[in-house]
């Protein structure tokens, strides 16, 4: 069993134990405005991340063959990358987990990408993030 899985079951126990415990009507839970806002977002999120997977996984044969060429011959350009993918996956970590082994692949100089770490930051580009959609 996953650790997603393990977190899961033990977020839907604690909240039964709360519902329990402080003996509120889950009947009167959807209509809390915490919950309306939370499913905003959730749905919000789940469908950027559905419209940016399918046009991703519909263009990256393209997207593959282009940026491999353009980030050879001008490696500053890996930090655009760095950008969009931060945006599309909205972790720092997640984005640089999953492009610097992609720079090291392609020969980038390990100095050069440690120069470029700040361009993972993106995620505040486009406001999809679950606080930032609540705040609006």
């Amino acid at each position: 069993i996953s650790m997603a899985v393990v977190i899961q079951m033990m977020m839907l126990c604690f909240g039964g134990i709360i519902l329990l415990a402080t003996k509120t009507d889950p009947r009167d839970v959807p209509n809390g405005v915490v919950f309306k806002s939370g499913m905003v977002a959730a749905i919000a999120i789940f469908g950027i991340a559905w419209m940016s997977d399918t046009y991703f996984q519909y263009a990256m044969p393209q997207f593959k063959s282009g940026i491999v060429e353009m980030v050879t011959n001008y490696p500053w350009t890996f930090a655009l990358a760095l950008f969009i993918v931060s945006v599309v996956v909205n972790s720092q970590a997640a984005t640089a987990r999953m492009m610097l082994p992609v720079g090291l692949g392609l020969g980038l100089d390990p100095a050069l990408l440690i120069g470029l770490m700040p361009a993972v930051y993106g995620y505040f580009f486009i406001p999809n993030y679950p606080s930032d959609i609540a705040t609006v």
